[in-house]
């Protein structure tokens, strides 16, 4: 199906923006720089976006959508029940690793409270949630994982677990190779095999 002049436009003022935002930042990009950047009038601009909130939102939901498709992808790849665990925390450090922006747009919404998610985020993340929650599910109902385990609780554990794992070997790269040792990737594989141990049955 072709693509109506309206969404070709606001797909172009979205792939701006998400220059604007990778050039400037998040805390400093403004709409001003996005009507340059898509060589539009600032009307224009307002007639598909409210605000910056409205504009940093509908980023986010293309952000939430990749990600969600990339854990589609990898668990899709993997026949074993705990494999699949290990893709959904694996997948995180890849998005982090290629995906900056998407990835930082995600933990974006994580820590800034002034920041509330809109239906379209809301409804993006419920998919997130009960895609993981249906792994987390399928891997205990085969055996693999405790049975006591609160799967739901697991999964949002691994979600806020997996985020501060990476904020950490971002943000603290020095300190991780003085007291550990370890790279970057084979600290997260640390982590990621002891979320593994501790779930296993």
């Amino acid at each position: 199906m072709k693509e109506s002049k309206k969404a070709q436009k606001r797909r172009k003022i979205l792939e701006c923006a998400e220059e604007v935002m990778r050039r400037d930042g998040l805390n400093k990009f403004s709409m001003d720089a996005i009507v340059k950047e898509a060589d539009i009038a600032k009307g224009t601009l307002y007639l598909y976006f409210k605000s910056k909130e409205d504009l940093l939102a509908q980023v986010t939901v293309k952000a939430r959508e990749d990600l969600l498709r990339r854990f589609k992808e990898e668990t899709g790849n993997k026949a074993e029940h705990l494999d699949k665990v290990r893709a959904i925390l694996w997948t995180s450090y890849h998005f982090y690793k290629e995906k900056e922006l998407y990835n930082d747009l995600v933990a974006y919404y994580e820590v800034n409270r002034n920041l509330e998610d809109t239906d379209a985020l809301q409804e993006v993340g419920e998919r997130i949630q009960l895609f993981v929650l249906s792994i987390l599910d399928n891997a205990k109902q085969a055996g693999h994982v405790k049975k006591d385990t609160n799967t739901a609780t697991l999964s949002l554990m691994m979600w806020g677990m997996s985020n501060g794992i990476l904020n950490l070997i971002d943000t603290k790269d020095t300190l991780l190779q003085k007291f550990t040792g370890k790279t970057k990737q084979t600290f997260y594989h640390s982590f990621i095999e002891l979320v593994i141990d501790s779930i296993r049955s």
